[in-house]
């Protein structure tokens, strides 16, 4: 099937959601078999929701700005070094960062 010229293979990266709390990424990294999460990115999102403790807008301001500044580069290099044909980022109830991580993309 695939030696088929009609038949184009498209490659799509699955990336880690943007994480708008310190426990989901937590739980993945310590009970999910095969799963990663970087621990400098588990430090950072740690530490924003203790020092906004009490601030609900200081907290995802914080969380907000990490998430951007860990997964923006990170899809530049996959748009950069690859020929994906896109990425797949599920954020549930964390839509709003999708603007600022996916802003340059053409539709």
């Amino acid at each position: 099937i695939l030696d088929n010229p009609l038949i184009r293979v498209r490659k799509v990266f699955h990336i880690p959601p943007p994480y708008n709390e310190f426990q989901p990424p937590w739980y993945f990294d310590n009970y999910i078999p095969g799963v990663s999460v970087p621990k400098d990115l588990l430090k950072s999102l740690k530490t924003a929701e203790k020092e906004n403790k009490g601030n609900k807008p200081g907290k995802y301001a914080a969380l907000d700005k990490i998430n951007i500044e860990f997964f923006k580069p990170f899809i530049e290099e996959i748009k950069k070094t690859t020929k994906a044909a896109g990425i797949h980022c599920m954020a549930v109830e964390y839509e709003r960062l999708f603007a600022p991580l996916l802003g340059d993309y053409p539709e």
